[in-house]
């Protein structure tokens, strides 16, 4: 459920792991907008022989409201979109998954962020649409998966409410060693 493993913009990847990974990737045959970072992070973080990772700021991320991930003012033809995404996305993960025996404890983390998101996408569908609207995008919704609790946790809405301050101690860094 933590959003910065599933996004592929804040990681560097290596071209042979990428090239193992391409089959998996290359059985998808929809046009994805919305989840696909967490295809690739999971298929990558599964096969790759090792990670390191950095604790400095070294990424600005800029929201967007015209992007196609944008939530601010959905339609429910976007909604349907994005649901049938992440249809395909988790439903790849899971067969890649199972295709590479991981382990049922694995498995239960990933079905745990298909309920994170059923949680995150049922709030946005009960706070932005009502009538047949609603009812058309609950049954989508239904699809893609059910949790047992609706109650929201923490982390349910990371990316929307937690900021890290900057510093700017790599970008001096940066500087130091480009300039010279």
């Amino acid at each position: 459920s933590c959003y910065s493993w599933h996004t592929v913009w804040n990681k560097l990847y290596s071209r042979q792991l990428i090239e193992r990974c391409y089959d998996v990737f290359d059985r998808i045959q929809e046009h994805i907008i919305m989840t696909e970072d967490i295809c690739f992070s999971s298929v990558f973080f599964y096969e790759a022989d090792r990670v390191s990772r950095i604790t400095e700021e070294a990424y600005f991320y800029c929201a967007n409201e015209t992007a196609s991930t944008s939530t601010s003012r959905i339609t429910m033809k976007k909604f349907l979109k994005n649901i049938t995404d992440m249809t395909v996305v988790f439903n790849a993960v899971d067969r890649f998954l199972a295709g590479r025996g991981a382990s049922e404890k694995l498995r239960g983390h990933f079905s745990n962020a298909r309920c994170h998101y059923v949680r995150m996408w049922q709030n946005l569908l009960d706070t932005t649409f009502e009538g047949e609207t609603h009812t058309e995008g609950q049954q989508a919704l239904d699809s893609f998966g059910t949790v047992p609790s609706m109650d929201h946790v923490r982390d349910d809405f990371f990316f929307e409410t937690i900021r890290t301050p900057w510093n700017g101690a790599l970008e001096y860094f940066k500087e130091r060693i480009a300039t010279g």
